[in-house]
């Protein structure tokens, strides 16, 4: 594979790309497997049609066409790693006239992420709140709990008194613990692990708020302004100047934070394996009630895994950061997240 990059303005570059055809060749094969296993033929199973059976039930030009789909982000991935550019958006790809057992040759023109120095993060220091849990927080958890308690047996016909609800009887009957002192440890204990998690979302944010207002980030004020008016027009709210100075706001905040964390990601080599992929696949489906395979075809099919793998890599590049600052508590007290 062969790569020219042209720089255009300080935040783009024309990128042009030739693939030989051994390695484009690749792709092919994974076309007609992928095309075999959509056919049934008498005779044979399930994606071992061959190849000539394929050219005539669908055609070479089409099984071409789709190694060329799949292959390009690809073969543009190696190429940005080659020349170390980040690209920025969605780039529209020119496939110059493919002829078969030729090279594939592509181009596009793309808006590349500034050059960033990362600091020494462990000269980094946040503070965050005390992960400090007293007895009103505990009694307040508590009532809750007794109300939910108390409305359920009423609703069932059964009235509780303040004095049930406060006894070591009340506390067995809804847990596993014998007395009211040990439900409420229990409390104490689940309130302290919220407030932990609470103090990594704390640092989480502090870090990044100070990274982006400390290093000088450039940003493309033409990509910028496309991202704004596509969210606008998707709420249609184009002609709203207040919310749109908010949605300018979110996207240059936004890709502050997506630019960094893809240095840190590039800085420390970040790899993604297939395990840390599915684990992401199945929490993020299950927030669009979605199966896995469901939301995975679904990425696969608008050109999104990349996406998905970015946004894998950039939460393990911000557990790196959180790893080498240091956290502090309000009380002084220096915490491991």
């Amino acid at each position: 594979m062969k790569s020219i990059v042209e720089n255009l303005t300080v935040s783009s570059v024309h990128l042009s790309v030739e693939v030989t055809f051994t390695e484009f060749e690749v792709h092919i094969a994974k076309s007609y497997a992928r095309a075999s296993a959509g056919i049934n033929v008498p005779g044979f199973r399930r994606g071992k049609t061959p190849a000539s059976i394929v050219n005539i039930r669908i055609g070479r030009p089409k099984v071409i066409s789709e190694a060329i789909r799949s292959a390009i982000p690809d073969f543009f991935e190696k190429a940005l790693v080659e020349h170390g550019l980040f690209a920025i958006g969605r780039p529209t790809f020119r496939v110059e006239n493919y002829i078969d057992y030729q090279p594939l040759t592509f181009s596009t023109e793309i808006n590349i992420r500034p050059a960033i120095d990362l600091p020494d993060f462990s000269e980094i220091s946040v503070t965050v709140s005390d992960a400090l849990v007293n007895e009103e927080d505990i009694n307040e958890k508590l009532k809750e709990i007794q109300l939910r308690f108390a409305e359920h047996e009423l609703s069932q016909g059964v009235i509780r008194d303040d004095e049930f609800l406060g006894s070591d009887a009340f506390a067995s009957s809804i847990s596993d613990f014998k007395t009211l002192i040990e439900l409420k440890n229990d409390i104490a204990t689940n309130l302290t692990e919220m407030k932990k998690v609470e103090q990594g979302a704390q640092a989480r944010d502090l870090v990044l708020e100070k990274l982006m207002s400390d290093l000088d980030i450039a940003l493309p004020e033409d990509l910028i302004e496309k991202e704004v008016n596509e969210h606008l027009a998707r709420e249609n709210r184009s002609e709203d100047l207040e919310h749109r100075t908010e949605v300018d706001l979110e996207v240059r905040k936004s890709l502050k934070s997506d630019y960094l964390l893809d240095v840190v990601s590039r800085s420390e080599q970040i790899h993604i394996d297939d395990a840390e992929i599915n684990e992401y696949l199945v929490r993020t489906a299950q927030h669009f009630s979605m199966s896995p395979q469901e939301f995975a075809d679904q990425l696969e099919k608008s050109g999104q895994i990349q996406s998905l793998m970015a946004e894998v890599a950039r939460s393990k590049a911000l557990a790196i950061v959180l790893s080498r600052i240091t956290v502090r508590e309000v009380s002084g007290k220096v915490i491991e997240l």
